[in-house]
């Protein structure tokens, strides 16, 4: 009896210990890992190195500052939060007709593939707040709440198209530049919105803009 209950202890001892890596597949995983560690540790080293930093806008010209919005290793490699800051700075920066004049005239400027590589960027902004918002609207505890919080939301962004329009002349607007990327139809825009977002986030987004339409054709 004393020898089975040794061997059963044995048995279960060695249960416990598992299968062995053998040396050669233990190599491997250290070798994969140390790759990979140093795959990352590149990436981050050729971001930081490459990324260029954002002007001081007091004292960089209209022209730098539309070259450094459209650097694909400038301003979109900045947080989103840091791009916001940015684009609100650079609204205040050129509030002077003469200056944003000359800025709207850079942007106009641009290449194809920077004013893409600018409105990829932008629209990243756009999005976070679009998401929030949609997100507080859902949370409005009546459908009358929920109609006065999308009427204040179209107010705000009227009047962030009114700043950025330069009163409707075309140009002191710094979205003219970029007119032929925008949408001119509600189909247009939900072609966009596909191609964006997620199924997720336009179910979200969905109630806010719906109510937001409606409030539009109403007022027409």
């Amino acid at each position: 009896m004393a020898q089975k209950s040794s061997k059963k202890a044995k048995s279960s001892k060695n249960k416990k210990k598992g299968p062995m890596l053998s040396p050669q597949t233990r190599n491997a995983l250290i070798a994969v890992a140390a790759a990979v560690g140093v795959l990352v540790g590149g990436w981050w080293a050729y971001m930081k190195l490459t990324t260029i930093p954002p002007p001081v806008l007091a004292e960089t010209a209209p022209e730098r500052v539309a070259e450094y919005l459209g650097d694909s290793r400038g301003f979109s490699r900045l947080s989103i939060p840091r791009r916001e800051e940015f684009l609100v700075e650079v609204a205040y920066r050129f509030e002077n007709p003469q200056e944003r004049a000359a800025f709207t005239s850079a942007l106009r400027q641009m290449t194809r593939q920077e004013q893409e590589t600018l409105l990829d960027a932008t629209f990243e902004v756009f999005q976070v707040h679009v998401m929030d918002l949609a997100d507080r609207y859902n949370r409005q505890p009546t459908p009358r709440a929920r109609a006065a919080f999308a009427r204040q939301a179209s107010q705000d962004f009227r009047q962030i198209q009114s700043r950025l329009g330069g009163g409707g002349n075309p140009e002191m607007s710094m979205g003219e530049p970029f007119r032929e990327f925008v949408p001119q139809s509600s189909e247009q825009w939900q072609r966009m919105l596909v191609t964006r977002t997620t199924p997720t986030e336009r179910a979200r987004a969905q109630p806010l803009i719906e109510e937001m339409m409606k409030q539009e054709r109403e007022q027409r």
